[in-house]
């Protein structure tokens, strides 16, 4: 799940939601019974706390990596504004150098 969480971060979604609950089965029917109701209970209230977020309509601000990151690449691309590169051209049109997506 690391990699796929870290993945979404990378590419700008502003909260990413994970369950830290582990089956240890290969299959939903594996699982013991008392384990079953543990993760279902875990997973409900991960669930609900997903379902009140998206109802509040919150903002959230994108994560302080994706902030630096993007500044960081800003500013090579503002040193770079003469090259013909298709990166450059990109951040050009999209007026990304002179002004913030957040």
């Amino acid at each position: 799940m690391k990699p796929i969480i870290s993945a979404l971060k990378n590419w700008g979604i502003n909260r990413v939601y994970s369950s830290g609950v582990t089956m240890r089965a290969a299959t939903w029917d594996g699982v013991a019974p008392k384990l079953k109701g543990k993760l279902e209970s875990e997973l409900k209230t991960s669930a609900r706390r997903f379902y009140q977020d998206i109802a509040s309509g919150k903002k959230h601000r994108p994560y302080m990596k994706t902030k630096l990151l993007y500044t960081v690449f800003r500013n090579a691309y503002k040193k770079a504004a003469h090259a013909d590169t298709l990166d450059v051209k990109h951040w050009v049109e999209k007026d990304l150098i002179n002004k913030s997506p957040f």
